[in-house]
């Protein structure tokens, strides 16, 4: 998948189901967000997940 169709397929989603997040998928989102760039190195991220 090239950058333009990445972009293409992005969408919003505001409704949400009233089911929980399997765990496993919070950690792999998690560990592909670890990878994302940051301007100039700067890692100004904090993660909170929350359940329950």
């Amino acid at each position: 998948m090239d950058f333009q169709e990445l972009v293409h397929s992005r969408r919003s989603v505001r409704g949400f189901r009233n089911e929980a997040v399997p765990k496993a998928v919070i950690r792999e989102i998690i560990e592909d967000a670890k990878r994302a760039p940051s301007s100039m190195n700067s890692q100004p991220w904090h993660v909170h997940a929350l359940t329950g």
